[in-house]
């Protein structure tokens, strides 16, 4: 019964730190992510059985971002739950994930072209430069793979 009790406070407190990760920017209100200029609205709770959420910008390149499918509907809305998705062409791949005790287990994941391997971007802080200026000295040159 004991390791029950840890086992269930384990999980409570965890999914409370995942619904923390990603607090909003202050933006307009939501009910459907065809409220929003991004197409994003992160739901932030419900009133009524309807979401109530925030419009959000989607995440860019080398942005903290939640892998997985967050978009929920909910009766005839559409909201995302967590983090909006990351933008067009990119995807949200964590350093390393691992399935631990049926949970799955994942490290730094951020918004990186699919074609990227994670271990670039987090070798020397986002990794990604395109050239031009101002360029840090340890910055890398990355040549997405064809």
């Amino acid at each position: 019964m004991k390791y029950l009790t840890i086992i269930i406070l384990t999980i409570l407190a965890t999914s409370g730190v995942q619904g923390l990760m990603f607090p909003p920017e202050p933006g307009p209100s939501c009910a459907d992510n065809i409220d929003c200029s991004s197409g994003c609205c992160l739901m932030t709770g419900r009133s009524h059985r309807r979401p109530v959420g925030i419009c959000q910008p989607v995440r860019q390149m080398g942005e903290y971002c939640a892998p997985g499918n967050r978009l929920r509907d909910f009766y005839v809305s559409r909201v995302y739950t967590y983090s909006c998705p990351c933008a067009a062409g990119l995807t949200c791949k964590p350093a390393w994930s691992k399935k631990h005790y049926g949970m799955n287990v994942v490290e730094d994941p951020k918004c990186m072209p699919e074609n990227m391997h994670p271990y670039v971007l987090h070798m020397k802080g986002d990794g990604y430069n395109t050239g031009g200026g101002g360029r840090h000295p340890n910055a890398v040159d990355i040549i997405p793979a064809q």
